[in-house]
């Protein structure tokens, strides 16, 4: 197995920098509605028990499918049914209702409708249907509490956690809960220097847990960019956002215009999103674009 190198004052930057692309509305935050997960659906009042239901299933469900897919399945569901319908429903009926609005075929990586009918039951069982009932009194138990739910494990418990803090169900700080490492984090940590590894190639859960400790120590100990402090909440948002709307057109020109971030190379993800291989895979402009 290889050695991990951490680099905080690099990660401090990075940290930093990203934040720092948020606040002053460069590409891609000047896009509107930039985040899918910003509200809830019109037809969804926020604060209530169907609002922490869209969160809980939208974010369980997401399985290495684009964001903004994720969330439009789930309003689709929640347009033609009202969301804690399910905990009434049998299999039967809730699979119909998949079938009808959730715009994926059963199987296939994560198998969403898996995830959402083994939750719904364990959600019942257990929280008597409502996902705001899994905070316990601390963030680490909460984590692990979301963690035994199908499809969820450490990242996507972090992603419920962050929506449910910015949504105002949980009422832990927004410093020190941990951000969701996913392949737009580790990409750039990598990328960036943040995290070094020495070998050609590493699996993603090799670096997961280093980076989540890291950048959790980051947004704990209280950095500011643009006279702010930064949030854990604004750190994994603005990842995602640089790293779906940016990273992802594999672009040099786009990389040094678009963002400035200044990362020494682009990883390239293997086609299961399991094995980075530590080599420049950008192209130059006017090349082919690959959406890895």
């Amino acid at each position: 197995m290889g050695k991990i190198s951490i680099d905080y004052k690099r990660a401090t930057e990075v940290a930093k920098h990203v934040v720092g692309m948020m606040y002053t509305k460069k590409y891609p935050f000047n896009i509107s509605n930039i985040f899918p997960d910003e509200s809830p659906p019109k037809n969804i009042e926020e604060g209530s028990l169907e609002h922490a239901l869209y969160i809980f299933y939208s974010c369980s469900s997401d399985s290495m499918r684009p964001a903004e897919q994720v969330y439009e399945s789930i309003d689709r569901i929640a347009k033609k049914v009202p969301l804690y319908y399910f905990t009434w429903l049998n299999e039967k009926d809730m699979r119909e209702v998949l079938k009808e609005n959730l715009g994926e075929k059963e199987g296939g990586i994560g198998d969403p409708y898996k995830s959402i009918i083994e939750n719904t039951a364990m959600l019942n069982t257990h929280y008597n249907g409502d996902p705001r009932n899994i905070r316990k009194k601390t963030i680490d138990e909460t984590i692990k509490k979301l963690s035994k739910f199908r499809g969820v494990k450490k990242q996507v418990a972090a992603l419920i956690m962050k929506n449910m803090v910015k949504s105002g169900f949980w009422p832990f700080s927004k410093y020190q809960i941990p951000i969701k490492i996913d392949r737009h984090v580790l990409r750039i940590s990598l990328g960036s220097g943040v995290i070094t590894y020495s070998d050609s190639q590493v699996r993603h859960d090799v670096l997961t847990n280093p980076l989540s400790k890291l950048y959790r120590e980051i947004t704990s100990q209280g950095i500011y960019t643009q006279g702010k402090r930064i949030s854990s909440i604004e750190l994994n948002d603005s990842f995602w956002a640089v790293g779906s709307k940016v990273c992802r057109k594999n672009n040099m020109t786009t990389c040094s215009t678009s963002c400035g971030l200044g990362c020494d190379f682009r990883p390239h993800l293997d086609k299961k999103a399991t094995v980075y291989t530590i080599k420049e895979h950008r192209k130059e402009k006017n090349q082919l674009i690959l959406n890895l």
